[in-house]
């Protein structure tokens, strides 16, 4: 038992000593005062009455003397240890501390669970930075190389000033127009054109009654047109049938525009003849024609 505990039991001890002995010494006192006077005033003459008194006032005051000692030892006791109280280690109580969660208990599993691996962390990637180079250079990629449009009116009214056969050039010859062929073959020719030019890419079959043209019809299969190997929809195509220098004909029409600036753009117009197509003073053999414009945009 070291100091302090023993300090403890004796404040304890001193403490109850000290209440019992003031309750029981007040008490004695005040009774034995009391009889003691009743006895005196009747026997005012009874010197064992006077004696009795006397003694239960010693009495009296012997207790209250203990009690009295009792309650300084008390008071030092308490202020040893109140001086002690930086020097003698105080045990927390639980009340002290923020209760900790109990940590968790292992239970063996019957099958053992592979570890769990850390995450990686992986960097954000970087936005990319906006600017307004790379979207103008997508944009003129995906521009189409010559705008397709269906013919207007005053484009048909123009027929022969926008008609594209007009301006090209022969292959290899360099002669201008449009090449009269009477066998099947590829047909070549060279064109320059400014990116505003507006051209009428077309075919026409004309004959001297409408007879004839009925049986040429017949035998020439519908023509077909091309943009660097890609047929041009039927939906952008005007067809139909005409009075041109007195003869009767038909025609397939759609307008180019917007050409792409330095670009190298291949336009192909194809017609097939069935069988031999017997003309006056010529014929045309069978096969098909193939006419090629190579475009340069300037």
């Amino acid at each position: 038992m070291d100091l302090r505990e023993f300090l403890d039991i004796a404040a304890n001890i001193f403490e109850i000593v000290a209440g019992l002995g003031l309750v029981i010494g007040a008490v004695i006192y005040v009774a034995v005062k009391l009889i003691s006077r009743i006895h005196v005033e009747n026997n005012p003459d009874d010197q064992t009455a006077i004696n009795t008194s006397q003694t239960a006032q010693t009495l009296a005051y012997a207790i209250f003397g203990i009690v009295g000692v009792a309650a300084l030892l008390l008071l030092l006791i308490t202020i040893f240890n109140s001086s002690s109280a930086g020097t003698i280690p105080i045990t927390p109580t639980p009340a002290q501390f923020a209760t900790r969660r109990p940590s968790a208990t292992f239970v063996p599993s019957a099958t053992p669970l592979p570890p769990t691996k850390a995450p990686t962390l992986v960097p954000p990637t970087p936005a990319p930075t906006a600017t307004t180079a790379p979207l103008a250079q997508s944009v003129e990629e995906n521009q189409p190389s010559v705008l397709v449009e269906y013919p207007t009116d005053k484009d048909i009214s123009n027929f022969d000033d926008n008609r594209i056969w007009s301006y090209v050039y022969t292959m290899p010859e360099g002669k201008k127009g449009y090449r009269i062929v009477y066998s099947p073959g590829k047909f070549e020719y060279t064109l320059d054109v400014s990116e505003q030019d507006r051209y009428r890419f077309g075919f026409i079959w004309c004959e001297n009654t409408a007879a004839m043209q009925d049986h040429a019809l017949t035998i020439i299969s519908r023509p077909q047109f091309y943009i660097d190997g890609e047929e041009i929809n039927d939906r952008d195509m005007l067809s139909g049938q005409m009075m041109k220098d007195n003869m009767y004909c038909t025609h397939y029409s759609t307008m180019l525009t917007e050409w792409k600036k330095g670009s190298q753009i291949e336009l192909e117009m194809s017609y097939t003849i069935k069988e031999l197509l017997e003309e006056p003073g010529t014929d045309f053999q069978p096969g098909e024609y193939r006419h090629v414009i190579y475009v340069s945009v300037k």
